[in-house]
């Protein structure tokens, strides 16, 4: 049980790496930060820390 727990431990910390690094360019653009979340299985990610962390006048 433990090697399973951080085999999916490793996974979301790739995860979470790979969104950084992708979208250090979108610092302006909440939405596509947000699909990029969902695209590498952070929805939480995506929700929480990207949407409504977000300012209300970014999204148009």
């Amino acid at each position: 049980m433990a090697k399973v727990a951080d085999r999916l431990e490793a996974q979301v910390q790739d995860a979470e790496n790979r969104f950084i690094i992708r979208t250090q360019v979108l610092a302006g653009d909440p939405l596509a930060r947000a699909r990029q979340a969902v695209q590498l299985g952070l929805a939480g990610k995506a929700l929480d820390g990207v949407l409504l962390s977000s300012h209300p006048d970014l999204y148009g």
